[in-house]
């Protein structure tokens, strides 16, 4: 599992959540889940996108939410 918390405002803004997989995956093949508690809300999801930066890329470089 991946993912990175984050405290959702009224305001629209850019989430990231980044890690590293175990193992590759074929194309078409890895899914994104989001799970955003239980409380009653409405959360308006743009799109997701799941980027393959290779096996040596440097977490630290990626943006911070």
């Amino acid at each position: 599992m991946i993912g990175n918390p984050v405290t959702v405002t009224n305001a629209w803004k850019l989430y990231y959540a980044s890690g590293k997989t175990g193992r590759a995956f074929a194309a078409g093949s890895a899914n994104v889940a989001a799970h955003l508690a239980a409380a009653k809300h409405v959360i308006e999801l743009g799109p997701v996108f799941v980027l393959d930066f290779g096996p040596d890329y440097d977490p630290a470089k990626l943006p911070k939410n």
